[in-house]
């Protein structure tokens, strides 16, 4: 039988960092017994562990002050199945844990992708070879992947699986081992060369918990609440984003991805999750809420996922069928993802979702947002003391990338709350993705770039996004003398578990003065996220409405910060009404002798008087039968001077004529989600 032998040779260093270059060659015999790779790799094993220790730049090998604890570099001999703590140019990133950069990586192109079944010898360094089988292959029009299998030292199995893109370049690739608790993560970088990673297991595939049992819905996962052929939703959060989160919602069949080689599995069948209009309506609408400050349009539209960049996309898998169960010796959760999969495989690795373990409702979109989270390199959020993975929260608050599912409101972190065992910054972790951005922020954050909205039946209106923690939405309005009724509503009104914002509402005058506060607190059993102000009696004027996204309480104990209190609003004031003003003379006004009235007309039309001539009056909007009207005529004895005053003129009163611009707009789910924005009519400026 032909082996294939990939060997990586040791090069000099280059600016401190040393690389490996590969030799290819066919064998039909082992290049070297076991027993000769294993006294070669303790003795080698000594020297680089006491060189590490030396040599490494201790701000490199220092683990990060929130992680949880981790093995220490002494014990990588019997963990490091690649064997990269031999290699010298090995180097320590964020963690206690080896990555090794190098220009060239054996199978580094789908050529070299052997059939399955074919026996293979490869070295990630020259101390340890690594013969395998390749146990997977498969190839489409725009990818290819294989998968090897191979033992490692204590015996246990090991799996890598490589991806490569439609040109055939590698793409990433993951090696899991039965046996260790450290597994690898291969990427390559911008400039070229390729990174193998190592990392504990769990931070690479995170275990998740069950959190509630529940039955597929009455005729099957084939129909839908009401029985009958499934039907789908055709909905998009944020329509031409460069990012697309797809939740797939008629089943999908899995093929080609670490999934498969894993766990030996063909293609994995996923059946139609069976839920209603109504449950993907609703489901959608969080998890856009969720991502609703990124650029990232959460669709249950699939041409919009194929569409997409295939390196800023992710499909989410929603089904009652638990294939990981099926395969797992051990209990498994309510999702299945790779960490920082986000992309991968061009999209085409997908997170899963078990709805048979993902409860109802709310806790189904934050399992969610969660596995998507995980997808986009987020960890979990847990706690030293006590230890645990999952922190459920406290108070009414709990993290996003925790186990928040019985909490009343649910928020990205960054590690504020009592003994975090993550300090990761969420926000900064999710934007550091490629092409991944914050919206543009639509509202002006102070009274100077207030956005004016113009009244409509007696109120205004606004939807809008707070993007940030350090975003203010300004706006500006008019009204003459009235008591205003003003509120700011916060995601989904009325229902138990709300959106991510917390609500602080201002009402100043012209002036700068503070006219009004509206901040809620919040009870053990209501999340009070909603601003809503006491009838306001206001003087005629020009008024401004501050909108803020705020904490609550003591974040490091029962509550949380302004860090994640961002997302959708809506503005309604109430009772506005026309602003009038007051001429200062009113002139004598007559027919001229060239026009007969029958009648004087009840209403004075708009009048605006022309540049050229003040005493020619010209209107700007002339009503049907509108009589020309002119100025008393002077006596040929008075002084020939042009009068300065203006006629009378009963305006119809609007304020500024900015138009509203309004951000995407969200679809209002049937189980109580946010009213679609409303557009404020502009209109043209009084005549004052």
């Amino acid at each position: 039988m032909a082996i294939v032998k990939v060997l990586l040779r040791p090069q000099s260093l280059k600016g401190g960092l040393g690389f490996v270059e590969p030799s290819l060659e066919l064998s039909t015999t082992r290049p070297m017994t076991e027993t000769s790779v294993i006294f070669v790799s303790l003795r080698r094993a000594a020297i680089v562990v006491l060189l590490l220790f030396c040599a490494i730049d201790p701000i490199r090998a220092e683990s990060p002050p929130f992680s949880r604890p981790h093995q220490a570099v002494a014990d990588l001999t019997s963990l490091d199945v690649l064997g990269l703590h031999l290699a010298r140019q090995v180097f320590l990133g964020t963690g206690p844990y080896p990555i090794l950069e190098t220009k060239v990586f054996p199978f580094a192109n789908a050529a070299l992708i052997r059939p399955k079944g074919f026996t293979v010898t490869f070295s990630i360094t020259p101390q340890r070879p690594i013969i395998g089988k390749v146990v997977a292959t498969y190839k489409d029009e725009e990818r290819a992947s294989m998968g090897v299998a191979f033992k490692a030292e204590d015996g246990s199995q090991s799996v890598m699986h490589l991806d490569y893109n439609r040109d055939g370049s590698l793409n990433s690739g993951l090696v899991v081992s039965n046996g260790a608790n450290l597994s690898y993560v291969i990427s390559r970088t911008r400039k070229g060369t390729y990174l193998i990673e190592a990392k504990e297991t769990d931070d690479i595939i995170p275990p998740e918990p069950v959190v509630g049992a529940q039955a597929p819905p009455a005729g099957g996962s084939q129909a839908n609440i009401a029985g009958g052929p499934m039907q789908l939703v055709s909905l998009e959060s944020f329509p031409g984003a460069p990012n697309v989160l797809y939740l797939d919602f008629d089943g999908h069949v899995t093929r080609g991805t670490w999934f498969n080689t894993t766990h030996g599995l063909g293609p994995i069948t996923s059946a139609p999750s069976g839920l209603s209009i109504a449950q993907q309506e609703y489901l959608w609408s969080r998890v856009s809420e969720n991502f609703r400050t990124f650029t990232i349009n959460v669709t249950t539209k699939e041409d919009v996922f194929r569409k997409a960049p295939p390196a800023q996309r992710t499909r989410v898998v929603l089904s009652y069928t638990d294939w990981f169960q099926q395969v797992s010796r051990v209990p498994t959760g309510s999702g299945y993802a790779q960490v920082d999969s986000w992309g991968t495989n061009n999209g085409n690795t997908p997170v899963f979702v078990f709805l048979n373990k993902a409860g109802e409702d709310y806790m189904q979109a934050t399992i969610i947002t969660h596995e998507a989270g995980h997808a986009l390199n987020l960890q979990h959020d847990g706690r030293t003391r006590p230890l645990e993975d999952y922190f459920a929260g406290h108070f009414i608050w709990g993290p996003m990338m925790g186990a928040p599912y019985t909490m009343l409101v649910s928020q990205w972190s960054h590690g504020e709350y009592l003994n975090a065992s993550n300090g990761e910054d969420d926000f900064s972790k999710i934007l550091s993705q490629a092409g991944m951005a914050q919206r543009s922020d639509m509202v002006g954050n102070s009274t100077f770039s207030a956005l004016s909205l113009s009244p409509h039946l007696g109120r205004v209106e606004y939807s809008g996004v707070i993007e940030s923690r350090y975003d203010k939405d300004v706006f500006r309005f008019q009204t003459g003398k009235t008591t205003l009724s003003a509120q700011v509503i916060s995601f989904l009104p009325g229902m138990t578990h709300r959106g991510m914002l917390n609500i602080q509402a201002k009402i100043f005058d012209d002036k700068g003065q503070l006219l009004a506060t509206s901040s809620p607190v919040s009870t053990n059993t209501d999340s009070k996220l909603d601003a809503i102000f006491t009838p306001l009696t206001v003087p005629g004027g020009t008024y401004f409405l501050e909108v803020d996204g705020v904490g609550e309480r003591n974040a490091g104990v029962d509550g949380y910060s302004d860090y994640s209190s961002i997302g959708s609003y809506k503005v309604e004031v109430v009772g506005v009404v026309a602003l009038r003003s007051t001429p200062t003379v009113t002139p004598t006004v007559t027919p001229t002798a060239t026009r007969k009235f029958t009648s004087t007309p009840t209403r004075t039309p708009t009048i605006t008087p022309t540049a050229r001539n003040a005493a020619t009056l010209t209107p700007t909007q002339t009503p049907s039968r509108t009589p020309t009207i002119t100025p008393t005529t002077t006596p040929k004895s008075a002084p020939t001077t042009t009068p300065t005053t203006t006629p009378t003129i009963t305006p119809t009163s609007h304020p500024s004529a900015t138009p509203t611009v309004t951000p995407s707009q969200t679809p209002t789910p049937k189980q109580g989600g946010p009213r679609p924005p409303v557009t404020a009519v502009p209109t043209k400026k009084s005549v004052l």
